[in-house]
């Protein structure tokens, strides 16, 4: 269960790998735009300030079109087989699904407690995705529909049809049962989200005037499930998501970052909910949190050893012994340090020792060591059945490391 909640936040994960180079290109123009730090030149109607904007446009991309990344993202991380066609059936399936959304809000949205007059943004609730007007369900909604796309794909894609009703198998069968399943659950989620929202906005009320202790939370629980996997639930809504400011906190920060610049104002008074993006600096405690644990739960009398042994110069009459790795890098140290020339085999940057193989491939081969380090002896080139696996074997270590 565990491993299959890990996997799922790795697919979450997928999409916001897109954001960093967004969010610099967002900063540089936005920075490059301000008349306050590059002057006249960026003021409105200049053709410095139209190329600049054209430029933030093209890089509000993936923050504009979020649901749509996730609903790929999860899509691609979660489909067993034929991923290509779990991310084409997931996109009209979750259109579809905001079409009966949008549908059932505009001819009974009174009875839901909805008025679909209203504009989009701002307390409204509603939002355009992909150009229809439909409740802003943000990264959940999408999150959640993907998913069932996903298990509908798993399930159904292989299945087979009669030869008659072939036309329909795989992704065209899919998208069927995923078009009878979205009409139920457009209904569910045309009554129970506008309380969700509801709900959302009292959240957002609370964090913003808990002060320290509500960031303290948040970056507590974030923090202690990263081994699980599972922190991308927790730190989502709040980057991403609207539980704090509209449309999460990375979008909001990038969108003000003009008049924050501009403002003499405090930046915690302009930004509360800005400390909630701070999570990173909590890793400066990492160090020092591990050294303490190693420190006191190790057994005390290994540091009355290694004095012992210290102050001796041998391990005799010591329960710690020297095993042959530790000989080896001893053995190491001295060639280096007394220049000693010793032949010792190492593991070194190929760097031609092999001469047929990656130069920049890590290889284990004779070397002479000295002052200067270890130096590889070539040893030619290898047989091609020895060279074919070995590039198998560090084409695997390329990709985990």
């Amino acid at each position: 269960m565990m491993q299959k909640l890990q996997r799922y936040g790795g697919a979450m994960f997928t999409p916001v790998l897109l954001f960093a180079f967004s969010g610099i290109v967002l900063a540089i123009t936005i920075m490059l735009n301000n008349p306050q730090i590059v002057g006249g030149i960026a003021e409105e109607g200049t053709t410095w300030n139209s190329i600049l904007s054209i430029l933030e446009n093209g890089a509000w991309t993936v923050f504009n079109q979020m649901e749509l990344l996730f609903v790929i993202g999860i899509a691609l991380g979660l489909a067993k087989i034929a991923n290509a066609s779990a991310v084409m059936e997931a996109v009209v399936v979750y259109l579809t699904f905001n079409y009966f959304l949008s549908g059932i809000l505009e001819y009974f949205g009174s009875t839901f407690g909805v008025d679909f007059s209203q504009n989009v943004g701002s307390t409204s609730g509603m939002k355009l995705i992909a150009g229809i007007k439909t409740l802003d369900t943000g990264i959940i909604g999408a999150i959640v529909i993907s998913s069932l796309t996903v298990w509908l794909h798993n399930k159904y894609f292989e299945k087979k049809l009669p030869e008659w009703l072939g036309i329909f198998q795989g992704s065209a069968y899919v998208v069927i049962l995923g078009y009878f399943m979205m009409i139920p659950i457009a209904v569910v989620v045309a009554w129970v989200w506008p309380i969700v929202q509801s709900g959302i906005g009292s959240l957002q009320g609370f964090l913003a005037s808990s002060g320290t202790m509500g960031v303290w939370f948040y970056h507590l629980f974030e923090r202690a499930l990263i081994p699980t996997g599972l922190h991308h639930f927790i730190y989502t809504p709040f980057m991403f998501g609207p539980a704090v400011v509209e449309d999460g906190i990375v979008k909001y920060w990038m969108g003000n970052l003009g008049s924050f610049a501009q403002s003499t104002e405090s930046l915690k008074a302009m930004f509360p909910a800005g400390g909630f993006g701070l999570y990173g600096n909590s890793k400066m405690f990492a160090a020092p949190g591990i050294a303490l644990a190693i420190y006191f739960t190790a057994k005390k009398e290994i540091f009355s050893q290694c004095n012992r042994i210290a102050e001796l110069g041998s391990t005799e009459g010591s329960e710690l012994e020297i095993d042959e790795h530790a000989s080896y890098i001893v053995d190491l140290a001295c060639a280096i340090a007394y220049d000693t020339q010793e032949r010792m085999l190492l593991i070194v940057e190929n760097n031609g020792a092999i001469q047929n193989f990656d130069p920049t491939a890590m290889v284990e081969v004779p070397c002479i060591v000295g002052a200067n380090g270890p130096e590889p002896l070539v040893q030619g080139t290898i047989p091609r059945f020895q060279k074919g696996l070995m590039e198998q074997q560090v084409a695997v270590e390329k990709l985990v490391v």
